[in-house]
């Protein structure tokens, strides 16, 4: 009886964590699509920092809609979940910082930000290490 429950628990969470990880994907993509925007008719001193964050947000955002909808998810399983964890840290402590900085003069969440890049980085790292061991035990169809 307590395992079924603890399978129905699972379930329910690996299913509400893929529809949390798209959303909070395609709300980033569409926040980058915005900032873009609005520095394009702007004139604001450094763009290069802000032009990074924006790259990084949809490059990220787009790989947690991947991993989401393919078939890597199946494959992955809970793996999933600490990756996309890694990869929304990453744009909550990069991009989020360089936006709040560059546009409001937010000074004190500055020191945050290469914590974003070494999320960014776990991220990627835990892919590929969650994808070897994987291969290891059963390819992918």
């Amino acid at each position: 009886m307590e395992t079924y429950i603890l399978r129905l628990i699972k379930e329910f969470f690996l299913k509400t964590s893929n529809k949390i990880f798209l959303f909070f994907a395609i709300v980033n993509i569409i926040l980058s699509i915005f900032v873009s925007a609005y520095l394009s008719h702007s004139a604001i001193a450094s763009e290069k920092p802000i032009l990074s964050a924006i790259s990084m947000q949809q490059l990220h955002g787009l790989t947690i809609m991947i991993l989401v909808t393919s078939r890597l998810r199946v494959f992955l399983r809970n793996s999933l979940i600490w990756v996309n964890s890694f990869f929304s840290l990453g744009l909550l402590f990069f991009c989020v910082n360089i936006y709040l900085f560059k546009f409001f003069d937010m000074k004190l969440l500055k020191f945050f930000t290469p914590y974003g890049g070494l999320f960014f980085l776990a991220g990627w790292f835990l892919l590929l290490i969650f994808l070897i061991i994987k291969f290891r035990h059963r390819p992918i169809r």
